[in-house]
């Protein structure tokens, strides 16, 4: 659904790969905390009215780029949707796959936001602890048609509260890929699922800049 699509784009840009090795700015917060600064500030760079000056563009790219590494650990959710294929893969090529996926994820929802973003806002609504070192915080997107649910999962590391997943309308982002790359590389090497991402990479930034 466009709705899904959208708000996956507005909570799972990632552009850059997690080698870079950042200490979340939120570090010190809740999980709840952890969550609404970036979103917050996110909101706040979607809106800024300098971006929409032609040429402007690449640079609010790059701003989103650089904020969301802050606050999702992409090799935690790059495991996950691996699932066990993730064990037969050596440390190389698993910090290669973890750079695909970041930079696939990237073309795909990144050009979503910029171009669908509307004037959403949204709202926080609770947290609940699952464990001392997990939790999931529940918001929603609103809109002018229709609220749309959005939960978070979350670990305590020891940078902070960094989110490993996110659920839309209750799709969960690391279990709808996990399936994909289950089926994917039932009959292929892991080196052609990053072919393949690789190529889907380059279409979304050819698309991007037109």
């Amino acid at each position: 659904m466009k709705n899904t699509r959208l708000v996956l784009g507005l909570i799972c840009l990632v552009a850059c790969t997690i080698l870079f090795n950042t200490a979340p700015v939120y570090a010190t917060d809740g999980p709840m905390e952890a969550i609404k600064g970036p979103v917050d500030e996110l909101i706040s760079i979607l809106r800024d009215p300098i971006y929409k000056e032609t040429g402007k563009k690449p640079e609010q790219r790059e701003k989103l780029v650089m904020l969301i590494k802050k606050f999702f650990d992409f090799k935690q959710m790059t495991r996950l949707t691996l699932a066990t294929n993730w064990k037969k893969f050596s440390p190389a090529q698993r910090e290669a796959f973890i750079a695909v996926f970041t930079d696939f994820l990237a073309g795909v929802y990144i050009n979503r936001i910029q171009g669908e973003y509307q004037n959403e806002t949204v709202a926080y609504l609770d947290q609940k602890l699952l464990s001392p070192k997990k939790a999931l915080v529940h918001t929603k997107i609103k809109r002018e048609a229709a609220d749309i649910p959005v939960s978070y999962r979350l670990y305590k590391s020891n940078k902070g509260w960094l989110t490993y997943d996110v659920i839309i309308e209750k799709v969960s982002l690391v279990q709808n890929y996990r399936a994909q790359f289950k089926r994917f590389l039932a009959k292929n090497s892991l080196e052609a699922l990053m072919d393949q991402l690789r190529k889907k990479t380059a279409e979304n930034k050819e698309t991007a800049g037109k």
